[in-house]
């Protein structure tokens, strides 16, 4: 059983790490502001669905991995 719950503890880690590498960056940041990027608020937000999902999944994998390793954790104090 431990050894099912390790495996799905690290697919989830992959996971993770595939949807962080799935997301595109905000290269626009603080250097943006400072220089005045001008950008319309209508082209700001194009694109920006596939963004959300991935962050929502990110988020939803992460939670499922902080529980999954609490409870590995447990487990393994128990022995």
């Amino acid at each position: 059983m431990e050894i099912a719950l390790a495996i799905i503890d690290i697919a989830l880690c992959v996971g993770i790490i595939v949807l962080v590498l799935f997301q595109s960056s905000n290269e626009g940041g603080l250097s943006g502001t400072i220089t005045g990027n001008t950008e319309t608020f209508l082209g700001k937000n194009k694109g920006k669905r596939k963004d959300r999902v991935l962050t929502k999944f990110t988020m939803i994998l992460g939670i499922a991995l902080v529980v999954m390793t609490l409870i590995l954790n447990a487990i393994f104090i128990v022995k």
